[in-house]
């Protein structure tokens, strides 16, 4: 799974996901790459799944109800796109 808050117009904010890290552990995924930062680190690290992110922030995300799925996006000039 990869998140990607900045195509919202979030930088380096929390991914607006309510735990996506538990929800993918239950959909059997081996982890989540997030191009923005994370919070519940603790909650996180007790998962059985990887996750990296830019960093951790402890702020709540702002939530503007947007998002899209299976769109490319863009990291560091490397276009990925749905089921790469």
């Amino acid at each position: 799974m990869m998140l990607d808050p900045s195509s919202l117009g979030i930088q380096l904010s929390c991914c607006p996901c309510s735990n996506p890290v538990q929800q993918a552990q239950n959909n059997g995924w081996s982890g989540i790459v997030v191009n923005g930062c994370i919070r519940d680190v603790d909650e996180i690290n007790g998962c059985d799944i990887g996750v990296r992110a830019l960093a951790s922030r402890p702020m709540k995300a702002y939530k503007k109800g947007m998002g899209e799925k299976h769109v490319p996006v863009t990291i560091a000039g490397t276009r990925i796109c749905d089921g790469e």
